[in-house]
């Protein structure tokens, strides 16, 4: 598997294998999406945690500008969205279209745990 598959996946066996290859933890594929925002739009916590550790980029954009925060809010993963705001990633970020992650909580209004969180931490539309 390439490393946004095993980010995808929560393949951390995989992540390490890449990064002991020599790919960047950073690395984009066609859309320019890293493996931090896969990891984080599939929901996987552990993938996320060790991709943090190898310090990734947890506020890096794909082409349309979205972030791992911002896909976080889309899945409704409350822990994903805490874990997140502990590691101090930015929710006041705009994407191409103009969105924030707290717009996305507006707007799908299904976890209102996920609003609140993002309201407490000053997010904004």
């Amino acid at each position: 598997m390439d490393i946004f598959e095993c980010a995808k996946a929560g393949d951390i066996d995989g992540l390490k294998n890449c990064l002991k290859s020599g790919i960047n933890i950073n690395s984009r594929d066609r859309d320019l999406v890293t493996p931090m925002v896969w990891a984080a739009y599939h929901g996987r916590i552990d993938a996320v945690l060790y991709l943090i550790s190898a310090k990734a980029d947890i506020n890096a954009r794909g082409r349309d500008g979205i972030t791992a925060p911002m896909r976080a809010v889309e899945i409704n993963n409350t822990e994903m969205v805490k874990l997140l705001i502990s590691v101090r990633a930015a929710f006041i970020m705009f994407d191409n279209y103009r969105g924030t992650a707290f717009s996305r909580a507006v707007n799908e209004p299904k976890n209102t745990i996920v609003f609140d969180l993002l309201k407490k931490t000053g997010a904004k539309l």
